[in-house]
């Protein structure tokens, strides 16, 4: 008996020392980390970066509201929110889990994106869904950020093939000036022109593809996200260098035929 009693003590004070555990680590968290119950799925609890994430004052005020008090009336996708939240809320029931982006927005504040993970717990014998909810407004930008620099490159990828396109037609031009036996130096003159050109627009390229991959690892991004964004600018890099060499293959031969 007294075995049993030392060994229910212990089993109770395991679980009070994993309660406590679990309620450090939910408080400390930065995510918001929510309990829904049903049968309406509304709020029963709240950690306190629930509270600091939508602004409201307290717990209490928080489950006083529901999901569509704390998002728009729409997604992104043109789903009104009430009907998506509950197709959400739904597979994560029927499959254990569900993980999405979805668009919040504080209480009486601005929306802003996040990550919901759902998960379907078991709480005093009764089926809940945790929701994790976190704020990724930076990475968004980041995102943004990034798209714009890779347009940077491909809009100088597009201006090296439109200046490959004119080389063509100087070459064309030069052999109609040889035919009609206009001066040689007008030849020199618009080989040189373009050579100029050429060295700028590389500096260009290679001075703006160094500074963005070294900006890369500044954004709040994942690796295997950096690797790949570094790869893509790389390779429009290279892309870019190709159409120069090409232009300045054009131009040494044009000005050896000149000698």
């Amino acid at each position: 008996m007294l075995i049993r009693k030392q060994n229910h003590q212990i089993t109770a004070a395991e679980i009070k020392a994993s309660e406590k555990r679990s309620r450090i680590l939910l408080e400390g968290s930065l995510d918001a980390v929510m309990v829904l119950e049903p049968p309406n799925w509304s709020f029963a609890s709240g950690n306190p970066a629930t509270i600091r994430m939508f602004g409201v004052k307290d717990e209490k005020q928080f489950i006083s509201l529901g999901p569509g008090d704390l998002s728009p009336k729409y997604q992104p996708d043109g789903q009104l929110s009430t009907e998506k939240a509950k197709k959400m809320i739904e597979k994560a029931f029927e499959e254990g889990s569900n993980y999405f982006e979805w668009v919040h927005k504080k209480y009486k504040g601005n929306e802003f994106p996040a990550v919901v993970s759902l998960t379907k717990m078991i709480l005093d014998g009764r089926d809940i869904l945790q929701a994790t909810v976190r704020d990724i407004t930076e990475q968004k930008k980041a995102e943004q950020a990034l798209k714009e620099k890779i347009n940077d490159l491909e809009r100088l990828n597009k201006l090296m093939v439109g200046r490959e396109l004119k080389m063509v037609e100087l070459k064309e031009r030069i052999k109609q000036l040889e035919a009609g036996k206009s001066v040689v130096a007008s030849k020199s003159s618009w080989a040189q022109k373009f050579q100029e050109a050429v060295d700028l627009e590389e500096s260009v390229i290679k001075s703006l593809g160094s500074n963005y991959l070294g900006q890369i690892e500044d954004f709040n991004l994942g690796i295997l996200r950096k690797r790949k964004i570094k790869k893509l600018l790389r390779l429009l890099i290279n892309d870019s260098t190709k159409h120069e060499d090409k232009l300045k293959e054009l131009i040494s031969y044009e000005n050896g035929k000149r000698r």
